[in-house]
């Protein structure tokens, strides 16, 4: 025998279904803005990681992915001890107001949520969000995916910017060295 009370209703399987195509559509802006920039976050990686270490100073070798349009909204990663680990950062509006001051959190809700989900500590009552963590120097894609899902956890509304690189080490951007994504 059945019993009703354990059937779903009509209206929570709607409202189940309905949910899956945002979702899909999160998904699908997410891996469109990795698609987007990987190749060239890869390539700022390996130049960094190809370029000596000079006198153990880890000091230039990271990389800040920014809003072109907002310099406040950004996701960093270095390379430290010999590339074996990745130290990453993503604002949290620390830095934005002055010392003393009443300030906005930049990553709130469900975004800072599913930023601890990424692994990255909570407290930024002295910084930006950020994690360390052990890589394999000489496979720095998932790196540049983290950093990429970072950036575009904590501000969704990123995948519709442009999005400006700067590393010291890392040199020009080279538009020719990634095939077009369509």
């Amino acid at each position: 025998m059945f019993n009703r009370s354990r059937l779903p209703t009509l209206a929570g399987v709607l409202w189940l279904a309905a949910g899956v195509p945002q979702a899909e559509a999160v998904t699908d802006a997410r891996e469109a803005f990795a698609a987007a920039h990987q190749c060239e976050l890869e390539r700022i990686l390996n130049t960094i990681r190809d370029a000596p270490i000079e006198g153990g100073d880890d000091q230039n070798r990271f990389v800040i992915a920014v809003d072109a349009r907002n310099p406040n909204i950004y996701a960093q990663c270095a390379l430290e001890d010999g590339d074996a680990f990745a130290y990453c950062e993503v604002a949290s509006g620390f830095y934005v107001f002055p010392e003393g001051a009443p300030r906005e959190h930049l990553v709130v809700g469900q975004r800072l949520a599913d930023l601890l989900g990424l692994g990255f500590d909570a407290d930024d009552a002295h910084g930006n969000y950020r994690r360390r963590f052990r890589i394999d120097r000489f496979d720095l894609a998932p790196l540049a995916r983290f950093l990429l899902d970072a950036l575009i956890t904590a501000f969704p509304q990123i995948a519709r910017d442009r999005i400006d690189y700067q590393a010291p080490l890392a040199g020009r951007p080279d538009p020719g060295s990634c095939a077009p994504v369509s």
